[in-house]
């Protein structure tokens, strides 16, 4: 499934096993509380980036503007693509 495999990795670990290795004492609470926050925080702040992402483009339709991607998808359309060719669109 090629899911890739991110790892804290100390002096007896092998890095090689995982995709992504984090070098780090693993045995320590507070270094895994430290990592666990940060990755928390990163998350966040892709959440928050995404949220306005959402709002802009809902009020960029509100406001009349066209989705540019489903522009696209209905410019290739089988269905736009025969009405363009001046085929006749069978049901």
């Amino acid at each position: 499934m090629k899911i890739p495999i991110i790892g804290i990795c100390d002096t007896n670990a092998n890095p090689d096993l995982v995709n992504y290795p984090i070098p780090a004492n693993d045995d320590s609470e507070k270094t895994i509380n430290l990592l666990l926050t940060k990755i928390e925080e990163s998350l966040q702040g892709l959440k928050s980036d995404v949220k306005t992402e959402v709002k802009n483009e809902k009020q960029a339709l509100k406001d009349g503007e066209s989705d540019p991607k489903k522009e696209e998808i209905k410019a290739t359309s089988p269905q736009a693509t025969a009405r363009s060719e001046g085929h006749r669109e069978d049901k």
